[in-house]
């Protein structure tokens, strides 16, 4: 019998040929991909294929998940990299990553991550990835506090200054946040644009409804707004009760400010409490709702301060401290960026762009 199945492939070299090809074929469907001119190792196998495709994809079923990772954003390719089509270095290559780009990890086998790439399921080389984590990166805090013009006045920002701030971060792809979005941001419960900013109101003057209230309606930006409590409904400068509820109800978060502005670091620490407790109760009934931010009245905080800020139920405060937040911050005692009448428009600008502005003199 053997003596005839060689003279049959003898004679019939092109039907042997064609008879081999359907073979190599079959068994590059039965591993479950497509196939390629190299040799791969699938499934514990070594598997010679012999087409301009794909090297045959491992099934997942077949694959040791043990060092599996879970969906993970905020990574980047540290270099240039190769593409391939199965977890190995001797799968083909599919494409090709610049440095930066940025991709999204599904799944770790062995030494390559599993992703997205044209539509399939691709791997990419360990060492070529570079985690960030998504939680830390700096957010500026803009310190306002009246939109009106006070000659000699810095805290005082003339409301066209403010209009031009306001519409160079709408076209510049700002994206406005609260300081409950920060909060979570920075207790890793949700993630933030890039290009995030806070917009912060020291104070509580009437201005901040008369005037900055219409312009961040037109560009549907959000801030806070920290109130001193006993001047609302008193003092017809600041806010009353009612502004406060309509811009609550809009989104403009309003948080504590003290009852009378005192400077903590003048007060014991009992008339500490007690000025950044009754503040709290004061807002929180004027809204129905629970408030959780405060800012300390002319920057001055000291460690008896900070205490009662905790005590008292706050989750998170703001001082006059120059600079960006960041996650090495004390969140009960966060920095802010000061904006002012006395800075020009250049200077505003690296402000919300350089969290070194501080380094450059603006």
């Amino acid at each position: 019998m053997s003596k005839i199945i060689k003279d049959f492939l003898k004679n019939h070299k092109v039907l042997t040929l064609i008879l081999a090809s359907f073979i190599i074929l079959g068994l590059s469907k039965l591993m479950g991909g497509s196939t390629s001119e190299a040799e791969a190792t699938v499934i514990g196998r070594n598997v010679v294929v012999k087409s301009a495709s794909t090297l045959p994809e491992v099934k997942a079923e077949n694959i040791n998940l043990s060092n599996s990772v879970v969906t993970q954003q905020g990574v980047t390719t540290a270099s240039s990299l190769t593409v391939r089509s199965g977890a190995g270095a001797n799968y083909s290559c599919v494409g090709s990553m610049k440095k930066g780009t940025n991709v999204t990890l599904q799944g770790k086998i062995n030494n390559f991550y599993k992703i997205t790439y044209g539509g399939k399921t691709r791997y990419i080389g360990v060492q070529y990835v570079k985690i960030i984590d998504p939680y830390s990166r700096s957010i500026p805090v803009l310190a306002y506090h009246s939109i009106t013009y006070s000659k000699g006045n810095s805290i005082c920002l003339p409301l066209v200054n403010f209009k031009e701030q306001m519409k160079y971060l709408k076209d510049n792809g700002y994206h406005t946040i609260t300081l409950s979005d920060l909060y979570k941001y920075r207790t890793r419960q949700k993630t933030l644009p890039e290009k995030s900013v806070v917009l912060t109101f020291d104070d509580g003057y009437k201005n901040n409804y008369i005037d900055m209230f219409p312009v961040l309606k037109k560009y549907n930006f959000k801030a806070t707004i920290f109130v001193i409590s006993s001047f609302v409904d008193k003092n017809s400068k600041f806010l009353t009760s009612k502004q406060l509820v309509e811009m609550d109800k809009y989104g403009i978060e309003i948080d504590a400010h003290t009852v009378k502005h005192e400077n903590l670091i003048t007060l014991s620490k009992d008339k500490q409490l007690q000025t950044v407790t009754q503040s709290k109760k004061d807002i929180e009934k004027i809204l129905n709702k629970k408030i959780n931010f405060f800012s300390y009245p002319y920057g001055g905080y000291n460690k008896s301060a900070i205490e009662v800020v905790k005590k008292a139920g706050y989750t998170m405060a703001v001082t006059t401290d120059a600079g960006w937040e960041s996650k090495n911050n004390n969140v009960l005692i966060l920095p802010r960026v000061d904006i002012s009448s006395s800075r020009y428009m250049n200077s505003f600008k690296s402000r919300v762009s350089n969290p070194n502005y501080k380094s450059l003199g603006l």
